[in-house]
This record gives structure tokens, C-alpha cells and sequence, in this order.
């Protein structure tokens, strides 16, 4: 990992933190000499606005992405106008909370799960338990029950939950809780049934190679329409016996150890960044002037965005925004909220089944985004990254001046991917796929919530 992307989160890589006090900190924060304008307390300010202010989700089902934005900014080197700012674009679409409707206590906790209405109720909860407790008890007195229904709301409870603890901030940790109680999906109790017999056998197979499977796999065929959540559930009445056996062909309950979790998830790590940019799915790579190794006039410029004759990349228009998958970009940053968590799961049992769910939305989340293609050719490689975003500082300036919210929360995992991985994974990934997140804020690209067509 180089120097210039250590430098940010200094406080934030190795085993996750957590922060007992029953009063929000964030002691645990770095202590970057980019701080030296003081935006603690802008950013504590904030997120305690928003814990009393604002419901954890909008419009329907639009995550609330303040409290994630604005800590992993915060992280990356945000100054505390780039907070203020990130408030002042992102409050005014909040949805503010509602008069609490019932009182939830440790008996009746269970009973209103996947309803939207009970939010405020259950952040009452979780906030009395922290209060008498500590975050941390409270969290794993609560989070093995939930452990099957975060993949509701595309896994954005585990990441918020995850970002609570490693920031050790109790409000944050609470909304996550709640969060993950009116998000509850039924479908990822998948990861409980027994089971079934593999396909290739009793050897390893890596993780990328089920998911080719899967997408030659004509019984998946046909379209999931309507919402997100309308097509998970559609998948998992019509195909989930299918789903479920490709779960069981990555074998994660044979991980009996720490060290064979740590070699799956690194596994993962690798799958899921190239799905967040390598995708048919997707739209954009660096849009930089380059001279083109295949161009047949020296003196010709080409754009990374425009394919040049022979060029195995996709063609894209400079004219019109870039696109990313929102929900495979959920599949990177709950990712990483798994190895924050993990460790804090006292029981080995539990950490095979978040790992089992991590897998389980990955399968999910890539059938109904339309099985796009795994191209690594779109990913930039280094020569083509050399005059924009060759190194990591240019690439989090970028991100922490952009306008994009989601945007902080991916980079911050990236790097923590570099720095755990990166040596590892000679290819660069981590830093190419960042220069392709970087160039995706700056030309300001769109979201894409339909996934690939077939």
C-alpha cells in the first residue's frame, strides 16, 4: 500500500474498533494532519442531527446515506465546509421521523420486523439498550437473530452498522440495529438450511467461476421487473431452491477456521471489486487524452471513453454520463462491513453465516441485475491511468470534492482493500478500480438501479 493512501485512515485499518461509552464518540477517528481545521465537531454535530432529526430511509426505500457519507469523508480528509456542504445537498430529500407507535421491549423486539413504520420505535430500543449497556453488547446481544435479514435494503444495514463500530460512534450503531429491523428479508434465511450436495464435486471452486455458471444457467433466464426488493422476491419464490444450490457449491460452512474465512473473503474481495467496474452492466472508464499504443498516428490523441479500432473495450460517448450498478457498488461496501464485523461475532458459527450471507447477496444481487459480464479489459491499466489518477491521493481528492454520496463509503473500502490485499493482488486492482470510481465523479455519472439487459 503507498504512502499517500495510508495516510487517511490511519485509525481504521487492522482489527475494527468499537467504543463502549454510552455517549457518541468518535475517539477513534484519525488523527490525519488534514484535520487541522477541526471538523470533529461539525461531523459529531451532524450525525447527531440526523439520529434525532431523520428516518433512516426516504422515498419509499432510499437508504439514508448522510451519517456513511459524511464519516467516510471524514475519514479521507474532509475539510468541514466539504461536510457542511454534503449535509446541506443531502438533508433536504430526508424524510424527518415520525411520533414513536408502540413500545418495543427485549420480549416483542422480534415482532415487527420489515416494517418501515416501527423505525422510530426501534431506535428508541436500541437506544435505551445502549444506554444501560454498552454498544457493543448491545450489538451482539442482537445481531445473530438479525444476521439472516441484512440483506434487505441491498446489505446498507451492515454497512451502516459496520461503519458504527469502526468509528465507535453508539448513535450510529443503534440506527444500524433499527435499521436492520425494518429492512428484516426473510429471504436471506437461506443461510440456515442445511446443506445440499455440490455440483463440482468436493473441490474448492472459486467464487467467479460459480457466477459463470450461473449466467450460462438458462433456468435464470426471463426478467426480474419492478423494485429492487420486488425482484429479489421473485427470484427467491421462482428459483430460490435453484439459488440455493449454487450458495452450497462455494462450500463456506467447510471454513472451520479464521484463516479459511480470511482466504474466502479475500476471494470475494477480489469478485466484488470487479463486479462495482468491470461489468457489462457498466459505462465508463477513464476518460483521459492518452496516446493510444493502438493508434496508427502517433501525434492522435484517443479518450480511454472511446475505443480506438481494435480496442477490446467498450465503446462509451464522452457526450453522456458514465453509469455504475448501484446495488453491485452495495455488494463492494457490505463487503468490507463483513471484515469490520467479523471480528466481534464471539461465535464461530455466526461468522460462517454472515460470510454465508455476504455470498448468498452477492448470487442474489448479480442474477437480477442481469448476470452482466465480467470484463477485466474495462478496467484502465497502468498506462492508461498515468496522467489522471495514477495515485491514490489524486484519486480521494477527487472523491471528497465530488458531489457524489455513496462515492466516500466505496473509496474508503478500496483502500482498505489495498491495504489489506494489496500486496497480494499484483494486478493493481484495487487503485485501477478507484481511478475508475474517481473519473465517475468527476464526469458526475448516474446510478444505475436496472442492471444489465439481456
Amino acid at each position: 500500500m503507498t504512502a499517500t493512501a495510508s495516510v487517511f485512515l490511519t485509525s481504521n485499518f487492522g482489527a475494527p474498533v468499537h467504543h463502549d461509552s454510552p455517549n457518541p464518540s468518535l475517539q477513534t477517528l484519525s488523527s490525519s494532519s488534514s484535520h487541522t481545521d477541526m471538523p470533529k465537531e461539525t461531523l459529531l454535530n451532524i450525525v447527531n442531527d440526523n439520529h434525532e432529526l431523520y428516518h433512516i430511509e426516504y422515498q419509499d426505500h432510499l437508504p439514508n446515506v448522510l451519517a456513511p457519507a459524511l464519516l467516510c469523508s471524514y475519514d479521507l480528509g474532509a475539510s468541514q465546509e466539504q461536510l457542511r456542504q454534503t449535509y446541506h445537498r443531502l438533508a433536504p430529500d430526508l424524510e424527518r421521523l415520525r411520533l414513536p407507535e408502540t413500545r418495543i421491549t427485549a420480549d416483542n423486539w422480534t415482532d415487527f420486523f420489515g416494517q418501515k413504520r416501527y423505525y422510530r420505535d426501534y431506535l428508541v430500543y436500541f437506544d435505551a439498550h445502549i444506554a444501560t449497556h454498552t454498544a457493543l453488547s448491545t450489538f451482539q446481544t442482537h445481531f445473530s437473530r438479525l444476521l439472516p435479514g441484512c440483506i434487505g435494503s441491498s446489505l446498507h444495514p451492515l454497512v451502516h452498522l459496520a461503519l458504527g463500530l469502526d468509528f465507535g460512534h453508539s448513535y450510529v450503531i443503534s440506527e444500524a440495529l433499527a435499521y436492520a429491523c425494518i429492512a428484516y428479508s426473510s429471504i436471506g434465511e437461506m443461510v440456515d438450511a442445511q446443506s445440499g450436495t455440490k455440483l463440482a464435486g468436493t473441490g474448492e471452486v472459486d467464487p467467479r467461476e460459480i457466477l459463470e455458471m450461473v449466467k450460462v444457467d438458462k433456468r435464470f433466464d426471463g426478467g426480474f421487473d419492478g423494485a429492487f426488493g420486488a425482484k429479489l422476491k421473485m427470484l427467491a419464490k421462482s428459483r430460490g431452491a435453484l439459488v440455493k444450490v449454487y450458495m452450497d457449491e462455494w462450500n463456506v460452512d467447510a471454513a472451520t477456521t479464521s484463516d479459511a474465512i480470511a482466504e474466502k473473503l479475500h476471494s470475494l474481495a477480489h469478485l466484488t471489486t470487479l463486479l462495482l467496474t468491470a461489468t457489462s452492466t457498466h459505462t465508463t472508464v477513464p476518460s483521459i487524452p492518452t496516446t493510444s499504443p493502438l493508434s496508427t498516428s502517433p501525434n492522435v490523441p484517443h479518450f480511454l471513453g472511446i475505443s480506438p479500432p481494435g480496442s477490446p473495450r467498450s465503446t462509451t460517448s464522452l457526450l453522456s454520463p458514465p453509469k455504475l450498478d448501484i446495488h453491485l457498488a452495495a455488494l463492494f461496501s457490505s463487503l468490507y462491513a463483513v471484515n469490520t464485523i467479523l471480528p466481534l461475532l464471539p461465535a464461530h458459527a455466526d461468522k460462517v453465516r454472515l460470510l454465508k450471507l455476504q455470498w448468498l447477496a452477492t448470487l442474489c444481487i448479480y442474477i437480477v441485475q442481469g448476470r452482466p459480464t465480467i470484463r477485466e479489459d474495462m478496467l484502465p491499466e497502468g498506462v492508461d491511468i498515468a496522467n489522471e489518477y495514477a495515485n491514490w491521493e489524486k484519486c480521494i481528492k477527487t472523491v471528497v470534492e465530488g458531489n457524489d454520496p455513496h462515492a466516500p463509503v466505496i473509496l474508503r473500502g478500496l483502500v482498505k482493500a489495498e491495504g489489506k490485499y494489496g500486496r497480494r493482488d499484483a494486478d493493481g486492482i484495487y487503485l485501477r478500480a478507484a481511478s475508475v470510481l474517481a473519473d465517475f465523479v468527476d464526469r458526475e455519472g448516474d446510478w444505475d438501479h436496472k442492471g444489465a439487459r439481456r
